[in-house]
């Protein structure tokens, strides 16, 4: 007669811990790890290791994630966006929140210390480390956050390459590189579409210290997405072999500019409005989603 209700009570509890891990972001994280492991990786590749390297990076970024939203339960109550996270609603307390997201690190590190090796491993802490101990704590200091973030945001494809190369190679670092670049656009859009929850909350965002008409976050979007272009050029250069490799990622690389071009446009020909500057900036945040994946898709293809 119980058992029914058990059930959904269970999946509801692991229900609330999933969400402490930032599905979303993690899941990405992981992702974009397979995908250096399997360029990297070659012909070598197996899908065990891939596996246990997209597993690993999973479950440090997870842990991080957790962390995260434990040292920013207080903020998180005062922003719309967030005020239903486990902690800000209660359904989870701050010790056993802080003991998952260790045990979850922990066991990501682990797992990519035997399955890769060591210096996967420690990239992985590192990653943790410098998200909760300088990304995080900077976000109440300075709008600069998102620049020293986007090292922790990049590491990632550092895991998946050192399971395959113990150095990287030139290839390695400038798919580093190019998810340095990628971010900019993708969080200073996003951070647009919330300035109000984060002025609410006191993070010092681009977003809230820029004026209505977001002159420099357009600015900057558009000179990062121009940025991807040579950086995503020379990486194709060295890690593709089918010759349309480049002028296809060069191709997307001419969408993304076009679409942070658009609101700088609208700008110059004065026909800016606040509704059209955040749908600029919703667009080029979902473009930007759908930017990386196909690039990962299209440097998979041109190697095999």
């Amino acid at each position: 007669m119980q058992f029914p209700r058990v059930l959904p009570i269970g999946l509801s509890r692991l229900s609330t811990y999933a969400e402490l891990t930032k599905p979303e972001l993690t899941g990405l994280s992981a992702l974009t790890s397979v995908f250096a492991y399997v360029l990297a990786a070659d012909s070598q590749a197996t899908w065990l290791t891939a596996a246990m390297v997209g597993s690993g990076t999973l479950l440090v970024g997870g842990g991080a994630g957790a962390l995260n939203q434990l040292i920013e339960r207080r903020f998180d109550a005062m922003m719309k966006r967030t005020e239903h996270r486990p902690l800000p609603s209660g359904r989870v307390r701050a010790l056993e929140t802080g003991a998952f997201g260790v045990l979850l690190a922990l066991a990501g590190a682990l797992l990519l210390w035997i399955e890769a090796g060591p210096l996967p491993s420690f990239i992985s802490l590192l990653t943790l480390a410098l998200y909760l101990g300088i990304y995080t704590p900077l976000k109440r200091k300075t709008w600069l956050n998102t620049v020293f973030g986007t090292i922790p945001g990049a590491l990632p494809v550092l895991i998946g390459w050192t399971a395959a190369e113990t150095t990287p190679s030139a290839g390695g670092w400038f798919l580093f590189l190019f998810l340095v670049i990628w971010q900019f656009p993708h969080f200073f859009s996003l951070a647009w579409m919330y300035r109000k929850d984060y002025e609410r909350a006191g993070y010092h965002m681009l977003s809230v210290q820029d004026t209505e008409n977001a002159h420099q976050t357009h600015r900057i979007n558009l000179l990062s997405t121009l940025s991807l272009l040579p950086v995503v050029s020379i990486f194709f250069y060295y890690e593709s072999t089918g010759p349309m490799a480049i002028p296809a990622a060069v191709s997307l690389t001419l969408w993304l500019v076009s679409i942070s071009a658009k609101p700088i446009v609208r700008g110059l020909a004065n026909t800016s409005t606040t509704r059209t500057i955040n749908a600029d900036s919703r667009n080029l945040f979902f473009a930007s989603l759908l930017y990386l994946p196909l690039v990962m898709i299209l440097g998979l293809v041109s190697r095999a």
